[in-house]
């Protein structure tokens, strides 16, 4: 009995290291994203051409996985843009 409880807390100990390590190395990733310099901007802004309003996609496939059988979109269209 007492070594069930023994193993028990020597286990519980062993999974709050490994989530200790687990944010460590989360901190760290996010201290490297934070830390990351800023992308600089375009010193010209782009000028875009004004859209058309039509949106097409005409024999598009997708597959999921290399080995599943591919889906097939055969048509779609859409003709109005939408501000929301």
């Amino acid at each position: 009995m007492i070594a069930g409880q023994v193993s028990q807390s020597i286990l519980r100990l062993s999974q709050l290291w490994q989530d200790v390590q687990q944010v460590q190395v989360s901190i760290n990733r996010l201290s490297d994203i934070l830390n990351a310099p800023a992308e600089p901007r375009p010193a010209v802004a782009i000028s875009l051409p004004k859209p058309r309003g039509a949106i097409a996609f005409k024999g598009v496939n997708f597959r999921s996985t290399p080995e599943g059988q591919a889906g097939r979109l055969i048509f779609l269209s859409g003709t109005k843009l939408h501000d929301y």
